[in-house]
């Protein structure tokens, strides 16, 4: 009986239950990263995660964190050419500061330290008008 014991424990202490695979995974799915390579990459099969009682070895738990970490670390973002990088950021940060100035070019562009034509003139670039930032919106078109 005590040798039965011993070598349930042996099995189980070493691994990991899968809900804890599937909890790891429902955060990386949750970011928008795919599952099902992530356990590819990790050599856990996807089968056992329709098993609720199944189980992986440490090694695998670890490999599934390590490759979980990286993917998201890595911003699954387009790749964009330096013009349209610039014109993004350029839009964004307009934005911004309109925003945060409740749509006052005077006081958007002092923050920018540009003057007030050329700040009009990037308005009018990307299609903004102050009256979008404003609190009551009046200029929204």
């Amino acid at each position: 009986m005590w040798r039965a014991r011993r070598s349930i424990h042996r099995v189980t202490h070493h691994t990991i239950a899968i809900h804890h695979v599937g909890q790891v995974l429902q955060g990386a799915e949750r970011r928008g990263v795919a599952t099902a390579p992530l356990l590819q990459r990790a050599g856990i099969p996807e089968a056992l995660m329709e098993a609720p009682l199944a189980r992986v070895s440490q090694e695998q738990y670890a490999r599934l964190l390590r490759v979980v970490q990286r993917a998201l670390r890595v911003p699954s973002m387009e790749v964009l050419s330096y013009t349209e990088a610039r014109t993004r950021f350029e839009r964004d940060y307009l934005v911004g500061l309109l925003k945060i100035t409740d749509g006052n070019v005077a006081d958007a562009a002092r923050l920018a330290d540009r003057n007030r034509t050329e700040f009009y003139r990037l308005m009018q670039k990307h299609g903004l008008t102050p009256g979008l930032f404003r609190g009551d919106a009046s200029g929204a078109e």
